[in-house]
């Protein structure tokens, strides 16, 4: 599979400046993170134009775009908080909000470390999910940033020993000159 992580993803700086973001407080209820029945089951926190820290969603996009080499756009950010969940069912999907899904790459961005792994299935959408494809699982390390290179199928597990886990989700489009 076509993935890449970086380590140390954000400087001391901008990893506090993210890490307020945690604190503030605008954030809505996600109902539905795993499934429509598990209530409660996550905080999310979108960044973009009508957000004051709209700057900030520009950081992560720099960096991928100069790791990766490659000139980037952010179509969608968000920041994410999930808690523990023993009884959560996870199904896989592929990063999907509207009709268009128009983005090349995700990159998860882990800001503590938390069990509940990632995991990634080489079967891209938008095909149907392929139920016998092989996965790769990433524990949550802080700091870390996982980028899915396709529209991979993934789905997080829901962490059971640690309180909360912190992570910020992006979808990114190439800029094609």
């Amino acid at each position: 599979m076509d993935i890449e992580t970086i380590d140390n993803f954000f400087s001391k700086t901008a990893f506090n400046d993210f890490w307020n973001l945690f604190y503030e407080p605008k954030w809505g209820l996600r109902e539905n993170i795993t499934t429509p029945e598990n209530k409660g089951a996550g905080l999310e926190r979108y960044l973009g134009a009508k957000d004051e820290a709209f700057h900030l969603s520009l950081f992560p996009v720099h960096v991928i775009s100069r790791e990766l080499n490659k000139e980037y756009y952010c179509e969608r950010m968000r920041l994410r908080v999930t808690w523990p969940f023993e009884k959560a069912e996870n199904f896989p999907h592929y990063d999907r909000w509207s009709e268009k899904d128009d983005y090349d790459i995700t990159a998860i961005i882990h800001m503590n470390d938390s069990d509940g792994d990632l995991i990634i299935y080489d079967s891209i959408g938008p095909e149907p999910f392929d139920k016998k494809a092989k996965s790769i699982e990433f524990t949550p390390k802080g700091n870390r940033c996982i980028i899915m290179m396709k529209k991979y199928y993934h789905h997080a597990m829901r962490p059971v020993e640690t309180e909360l886990r912190y992570s910020i989700n992006i979808n990114l489009k190439e800029h094609k000159q």
